[in-house]
């Protein structure tokens, strides 16, 4: 589905929740079948807290790459604030098991900001919808 700039989340280069939502009316409109993961990074005001906006953003662009990178087969979007939304296409309950205990896994070994590890102690939490 083509976007345009004004759907694209200008941080982490992927595309926004507006995107999200046409998405998922054409998905809906055409009968499609997906499965729809929405990550909620924990506590992340403690993060910006700690390592300010700009380690924050740092966070947010690397974590955007890191779902980029892995769920190639997946569509990313930025939900707001803290939220990202993979809709894969119709996954069973094991490969969604599967999904979401790799990006906790991811989550467990957080990033490197600069010089500074930096760890997500609760990780991102998932909601699960089929």
């Amino acid at each position: 589905m083509p976007w345009g700039i004004d759907t694209f989340h200008l941080l982490t280069l992927i595309p926004n929740y507006q995107a999200f939502l046409e998405t998922l009316k054409h998905t809906i409109d055409t009968n499609q079948h997906k499965t729809i993961i929405m990550l909620d990074i924990e506590n992340f005001r403690l993060i910006n807290e700690r390592y300010g906006d700009d380690g924050g953003d740092a966070i947010l662009h690397s974590f955007a790459d890191f779902l980029k990178t892995t769920y190639h087969y997946a569509s990313v979007f930025r939900g707001g604030g803290n939220r990202f939304i993979l809709m894969f296409p119709w996954l069973t309950h094991n490969e969604l098991v599967r999904e979401v205990n790799m990006i906790k896994a991811k989550t467990t070994q957080g990033c490197t900001i600069g010089e500074k590890q930096v760890s997500f102690p609760n990780g991102a939490r998932g909601k699960e919808s089929a």
